[in-house]
């Protein structure tokens, strides 16, 4: 926090919505923590609420908003060229992301911006975009499915960068990001 200028606004969006893709349809096995994540919503958004109650007291020139909705609804109300940082941490489903970086795309600044997020697992190849077309409706494919991804993966999360970024963005242990240069992205 002590990094962001004085005057700056933080809009939290969150969809605070349940991560099963069906209604009432159990998570794969191994997915105890989002199972709990889920009981818990409830206390991580009370949770979310104090860290900024917190902020605006260590920091009253911040104007940070908390908002419960999906990314791209929320971003569609913003104006173009206006946003400096987008972090996309919603949904992992190739349709949602995709539409989150779309709008994020429009939002940020062209001058100088930068759009990142985590769970890219591995780097998109044009093999294991190919592969991942498969499992375009899976949150994650599991460990030893996909050989060119041994340790399991977010297959929409890559789709979605490959189609938007198709020269390649940064990453390190799950986190992406690219910079917005004069209207241009690039990976440094």
């Amino acid at each position: 926090m002590d990094t962001i200028p004085d005057g700056s606004e933080l809009f939290l969006i969150d969809a605070w919505a349940k991560f099963a893709p069906v209604p009432n349809q159990p998570l794969a096995p191994g997915f105890d923590a989002i199972a709990a994540q889920e009981r818990n919503m409830r206390y991580a958004y009370l949770s979310t609420f104090d860290q900024v109650i917190k902020a605006e007291r260590e920091r009253p020139s911040l104007r940070l908003v908390i908002a419960r909705s999906r990314g791209d609804r929320y971003m569609a109300d913003l104006a173009p060229d206006s946003v400096d940082f987008v972090y996309v941490d919603g949904s992992h489903y190739h349709a949602d992301v995709r539409k989150d970086l779309l709008e994020a795309k429009r939002v940020m600044k062209n001058e100088f911006s930068i759009v990142c997020g985590d769970d890219l697992e591995v780097f998109p190849t044009p093999k294991l975009v190919e592969i991942s077309k498969r499992y375009d409706r899976i949150d994650f494919v599991h460990p030893g499915k996909v050989a060119e991804a041994p340790d399991g993966y977010h297959p929409g999360v890559l789709m979605a960068i490959a189609e938007h970024f198709p020269d390649g963005v940064a990453m390190q242990d799950g986190f992406w990001w690219v910079f917005k240069r004069d209207g241009k992205y690039v990976r440094e």
